[in-house]
């Protein structure tokens, strides 16, 4: 397009594209500025830097990011979960079992035992085409997939292709890997891994998400279907991987990605039909995909290519949908043929219907108007004594259907409930269908209870959050509640599962809610385990994990002023893991107080702080849903406007986030965000940013392969800003009226940056899927980086000798660039001209390169980066960039040079800097892996020094103790710290994480005493001490750790009082006292009598969780256990022996005296010898509970722990 006629307003290069009304100590929308710029005016003064506060921001976990089992098989059920790159092992009650090294991981496969030596091993997808085994005992990683077959990114299947009677690790990669699939055996133990075969990698593979593994040709074998491919299916032998025979797609449609395939018998030979599952659909031309299920019969020995027996096809897709479960198939009847069901959703009538068919034929038994399936439930599940279909009926009630004589009744509803789904582990590692109705038994009757979600029917589903769970009795006609349970305040429950004695001996209901907490429930969907300690209620098992993520646009904090009760106020928006927008105020915020919440508003994200009406205040935008809002920013529960269908009707949403756009001669700023329809329609969107009113969204596109991100700039110089994005080509559409005006360079998709490096005229840098490229405001390619594909992280703007620069870093990597884009070619490679620096960073430090980088340390990923001009005071550009590697890094923004790094432990998001405070000078924010929104300023206090761990038994102990013996309690001595006025202090692994939560507990002194800590035999821990004085912090100081072991046996105390008595008018109190620094694990006290034998145990127990102390106390009359006769006088003997948790036991001894009974006048009593004296008062026997046992724990609060394997 060429350049209007009027004089272009463009900016000079010195200056960000149209700055926003925000102020210079402002990050007021993702990436700092609607160009996208990432680029800081500072000052940062940060020579070295410290934590100044944090705020919890909560934990969250998917269904796919956790599992229930006993992993290191001490007989104590186990759960693990991925927590932002880790795998982590807890108790139901907390406690770390162990804790994995920072590997990238994303997802759990499976738990399996590959190698036939009796442990429980854990799969693990990870980032960048990671696939890992860890030891179950202890988190150590066992095998991962060789680096050079790893692609963007893979998933795993398991199951015994070979038939040696251990399940293979089916492995599948994502593009750019030169092999698809791969297929190891661990028979010969991870030392010696064998791969089986190999596919090679095609250009339509992504992964294995939705391959199948099974006996398709019922050879009692199982095959592998190949689900990746837009025409083709591959069925290939599991035992070779040789090609069997291909599965062509209908005419009806292509494949997709997201195309599953199942293997179930539908007819009377032995081989199972494959049935074919497409849910996606494209629109345009040509379209892609359908809703659409297929079955297809598995070809005769002398054919190649299946046979598609029968399809069912939805004419009108768009909007549409399909349900299907891995249950859908089957007998429904009772009639010996397996019947198919589904449902499908008419966009148009807004209404889901549901079709039963005979399976073989796909001939129509039955039909409901209305019925959204959800699941089957098998005949056993109610008492209805045939196969229930569980699903939605009107979208406003859960409805159970039975099918009888090719009519389809309904048995029950319940108003405003759905049944709630889990992921079936047994399923999901071998196929692409693993969610299941969670059905399980919580009473003595032989039927299932169903646990369903509550809901609101007036409503629209994107609305709709999951804050009640009720269980179900679906014995009687009638379902009868049996228990609910209620989400915390502001929380919605997230993910469900079940898992047997974790806190109950039985098979409990789980929970994890969207606070970072899994609860386990009893019968009646209470809670059982909380932890009650003297000054802290935790809900439940703690999960955390929730941070803003590498490179997520949106999901970082912004910065600006607000206005207040008293006036602007500076303020910090983000959102947490419940999905809630929060306004801090960090104005007197500290380690020791955390910023105040002035508000917060459930669902609402993607805020941006700007003039919208152009009064000169700023104002608060952010997305609801489909709702676009202006939100009163000093309440935050009320909204100036709101347009509740911005992003078009139900069944739209949006994708990534929210900028502001300035239009010519017009005060204020319009609102533009990308809106998605039904069919992946992606309609760019604008609105009116003082009344909510449309702008324009006429020009619309269906992305090939995805949406990428999109910037704001006049690139025409008409002084309107136009909207930069990549919807198969570079897209600039005009900001006046949405008319796209230029169109000119064609890529899947890609994230631009817009700002001046060859002059005075805004062009823009694309980091694209293929090859980033400098485009003129045309969308001319001037220069390419070819040596490079950026496809994720975002770059940042800066400058250096007077002249413009990038600074990038390759997708996935841990290297980081400092280009002059200016100096790039059109083709052929970048000279080294046009790279001012390069780093690689790990483990804390640089490198010069990747080889340079040392076996031992750790190499991540790196964040968005952030550029600050002014980063020292003194007028030095400063970048700064989070890793996964756990560090936050700063280094000199040309020369790279590394000026300093802070260990968080936990990946680290994006960098956003802006004065949090009002003081003028910028603080950093940075969202970290262990669910903390951290504020890092300027270090105020040295370090302390010496930090020693000392012996919890000795007060006295100044020694730094390598190992200790203890239960529950750390202690730790350090060197005073001139200037601080009060200490932080908390218990890590030495890998980082806390063992208690809140994590800090607070001392004036040189010392700390930290009780109620969830230690283990073996583990390695380590303390942690800030300094925190009148203005600031020190940064933290770690002891070098110490191990807990358990060297000194039990110790026992026997006593009895009086230690001499006569009966009946006298008895003496027995006591037994067991104790051990470490932990008890089981303990006996027995009653001898004067001939030695035994005539009363007290006590005999083993310890389900570890105790440091356990008394029991008897009261003895001496009479004898029947309650009928007295035993003989003498010298009785107290035998009582303890073992720990180290197998250490010890046996002690105590005495005492019972002398001959003196009979009270008129009073019977049976003699030893059966006889008896007689009273006119009382006649009879001894009374019965003649003894009374009391065990006491006495360790404050009892944390569960075990033998075995230490956390890390």
């Amino acid at each position: 397009m060429s350049a209007p006629s009027a004089s272009p307003r463009w900016i000079i290069p010195a200056l960000l594209l149209a700055p926003m009304v925000a102020g210079a100590h402002d990050w007021p929308c993702a990436r700092h500025d609607p160009q996208r710029t990432g680029a800081a005016t500072g000052p940062l003064r940060l020579p070295a830097p410290a934590v100044r506060w944090r705020h919890y921001l909560g934990g969250q976990l998917r269904d796919d990011q956790w599992r229930v089992a006993d992993v290191d098989g001490d007989r104590v059920t186990d759960v693990v979960f991925v927590a932002s790159g880790k795998v982590i092992c807890k108790h139901a009650d907390d406690s770390l079992v162990w804790e994995s090294d920072l590997i990238d991981a994303s997802s759990l496969a499976a738990l399996e035992d590959l190698d036939r030596d009796g442990r429980t091993e854990v799969v693990v997808v990870g980032e960048r085409g990671a696939v890992l085994v860890l030891n179950g005992s202890t988190g150590r990683v066992l095998w991962e997939v060789p680096r050079a077959q790893r692609g963007l990114g893979a998933s795993a299947r398991l199951g015994d292709l070979d038939g040696d009677g251990l399940a293979e690790l089916y492995v599948g990669q994502c593009v750019q890997s030169t092999v698809g699939s791969s297929v190891y055996s661990f028979r010969d133990g991870y030392a010696a891994p064998r791969t089986l075969w190999q596919v090679p990698s095609s250009p339509q593979r992504c992964g294995t998400q939705n391959d199948l593994l099974a006996d398709v040709d019922g050879d009692g074998m199982p095959e592998v279907v190949i689900a990746q491919g837009d025409t083709t299916m591959r069925v290939l032998d599991g035992r070779s991987g040789v090609l069997r025979w291909e599965v062509p797609a209908p005419s009806s449609g292509s494949f997709t990605q997201r195309s599953i395939p199942l293997a179930i018998n539908v007819d009377d030979d032995p081989a199972a039909e494959l049935v074919v599952v497409t849910n996606t659909i494209r629109s345009g031309t040509p379209g892609f995909g359908a809703r659409r299920v297929a079955v297809y019969d598995p070809p005769r020995p002398t054919q190649s290519t299946a046979t598609l027996l029968w399809e069912t096809v939805q004419a009108q897709p768009e909007g549409g949908g399909l349900a299907f479960t891995p249950d859908s198939v089957g007998d429904l009847d009772g009639d010996g043929r397996p019947e198919l069901v589904a449902s499908f959703y008419d966009g148009a009538a807004r209404r889901w219907d549901l079709t039963i068919r005979d399976a073989a034929t796909g001939a129509v038994r039955a039909s409901r108007e209305g019925f959204e399936l959800v699941g089957v439930l098998p005949a056993t599940a109610s008492g209805l004594g045939r196969p229930v279909l569980l699903g939605v009926q009107d979208d406003r009630a859960s409805a159970a259907l039975t099918l009888s004589d090719g009519a389809l009744s309904v048995r029950w509803t319940l108003p405003s409930r759905r049944p709630a789904l889990a992921l079936d582990p047994s399923l999901s590692a071998r196929l692409g269908l693993a969610y299941r109705p969670l059905a399980m038994q919580l009473d003595a009757d032989p039927a299932l209870e169903l646990l369903t979600t509550a809901f609101d029917p007036a409503l629209p589903a994107e609305a709709r959050t999951v804050t009640t769970l009720v269980a179900y009795d679906l014995a009687g006609a009638t379902p009868a509640v049996l228990g609910t349970l209620e989400a915390p305040m502001a929380a919605t429950m997230l993910t469900f599962q079940t898992g047997a004695n974790l806190s109950r001996e039985i098979t409990q209901p789980l929970v994890v809610t969207s606070d970072g907490y899994l609860l386990a429930l009893d019968e009646a969907l209470r809670p059982t385990n909380r932890l009650v300690g003297t000054e802290f209620t935790i809900p439940g098992m703690r999960v955390g994990g929730y941070y803003s993520g590498p490179a997520i646009l949106g999901a970082t904090p912004v910065i600006g002023s607000l206005p207040g009760a008293a006036g602007p106020e500076r303020s910090v928006l983000v959102r947490d893991s419940r999905r809630a927008l929060l306004r801090l105020d960090a104005r007197r915020a500290s380690l020791a107080s955390p910023p105040v919440l002035r508000w917060q508003r459930a669902r609402a994200g993607w805020p941006v702080i700007a003039d919208l009406d152009g009064d000169g205040v700023n104002d608060l935008a952010a997305l609801d849903g489909r709702a676009l809002l202006s939100v009163d920013p000093a309440r935050g529960d009320a909204v100036r406007w709101s347009v509740d269908d911005a992003a078009g009707p139900i069944g739209s949403s949006t994708a990534g986030d929210l900028l502001p756009l300035r239009r010519a001669g017009e005060p204020g700023v319009d609102l533009v965000f990308m809106r998605v329809d039904p069919g992946f329609v992606v309609r760019p969107s604008s609105f009116r940013g003082r009344d909510g009113s449309l702008r324009w969204n006429t020009f619309s596109r269906t992305p090939h392969s995805g949406i990428g991100g999109f910037a704001v700039a006049d690139l025409s110089g008409d002084g309107t800003e136009d909207v930069v994005t990549t919807l198969n080509a570079l897209n600039r559409i005009d900001g006046r009226d949405g008319t796209p005006s230029a169109d000119a360079y064609t890529v899947p998709y890609g994230s631009p940056i817009v700002s001046s490096w060859s002059g005075s005229v805004p062009e823009v840098y694309l980091q694209a899927s293929l090859h980033d490229g400098l485009l003129d405001r045309d969308f001319q390619l001037r220069g390419q980086m070819s040596d490079v594909t950026v496809s994720s992280n975002a770059g940042a703007v800066l400058r250096c000798a007077e002249q413009p620069a990038l600074a990038l870093s390759p997708s996935g990597t841990a290297e980081l660039r400092v280009i002059r884009p200016q100096d790039l070619p059109a083709t052929g490679v970048p000279p080294a001209s046009a790279t001012l620096a390069r780093t690689v960073l790990a483990g804390g430090l640089a490198y010069p390169s990747r080889e340079m980088v040392p076996s031992t340390a750790r190499v991540g990923t790196l964040s968005n980066a952030t550029a600050v001009a002014d980063g020292d005071g003194a007028g030095h550009p400063t970048l700064l960039v989070g890793s996964t590697d756990g560090w936050l890094y700063a280094l000199d923004g040309c020369s790279l040079a590394l000026r300093w790094a802070h260990d968080f432990r936990y990946p680290v998001g994006e960098p956003v800097v802006g004065d949090t405070d009002g003081d003028g000078t910028d603080d950093v924010l940075v969202s970290v892996g262990d669910g903390y929104l951290y504020a890092m300023g300027a270090r105020t206090l040295p370090t302390p020094e010496a930090v020693r761990d000392t012996d919890p038994a000795d007060a006295a102990s100044d020694a730094d103790l390598d190992e200790v013996e203890t239960f529950d309690t750390v202690t730790a001595r350090w060197a005073a710290t001139p200037g601080a006025m009060r200490f932080q202090v908390r218990v890590t692994t030495l890998a980082g994480t806390a063992l208690q939560f809140p994590e800090y507990t607070e001392v004036t002194g040189d010392r700390a005493r930290v009780g109620e800590l969830p230690l283990r035999l073996g583990g390695r821990y380590r303390v942690g001490v800030v300094a925190v004085g009148a203005d600031g912090s020190s940064a933290e100081a770690l002891s070098d750790g110490f191990t807990v072991v358990d060297v000194s046996p039990p110790t026992i105390r026997i006593g009895a009082n009086p230690a001499t008595f006569t009966p009946p008018s006298q008895t003496t109190n027995l006591e037994v006292t067991f104790e051990d620094r470490t932990g008890l694990a089981s303990t006996r006290a027995e009653l001898l009598d004067p001939s030695g034998a035994v005539v009363r145990v007290l006590v005999d127990e083993t310890l389900r969780s570890p105790l440091p102390s356990r008394t029991t106390r008897v009261a003895f009359d001496g009479v004898a256990a029947s309650g009928t006769q007295y035993l003989p006088p003498g010298v009785y003997t107290i035998r009582a022996s303890a073992t720990d948790v180290r197998d250490h036991t010890v046996t002690a001894t105590g005495t005492f005296t019972m002398l001959e009974r003196v009979v009270t006048p008129g009073t019977r009593r049976d003699d030893a010898d059966g006889g008896c004296a007689c009273t006119a008062g009382r006649v009879g026997g001894a009374p019965r509970g003649w003894w009374i046992v009391a065990a006491l724990g006495l360790a404050g609060v009892a944390r569960r722990r075990r033998r075995g394997s230490a956390a890390r």
